[in-house]
């Protein structure tokens, strides 16, 4: 389980690192926002 974490942490840190240097900023704020949907947004338990 902890390998999954890893590799999804290296595939979202490669996304971020290759919209920064496009200079795609639309895309950035949207990854930005997604990433927030989905863990900024959980159930507090």
């Amino acid at each position: 389980m902890n390998g999954i974490i890893i590799v999804m942490g290296i595939l979202l840190i490669s996304m971020m690192i290759h919209l920064l240097l496009r200079r795609n900023w639309l895309g950035l704020l949207v990854f930005f926002f997604v990433l927030f949907l989905i863990f900024g947004t959980g159930h507090r338990t």
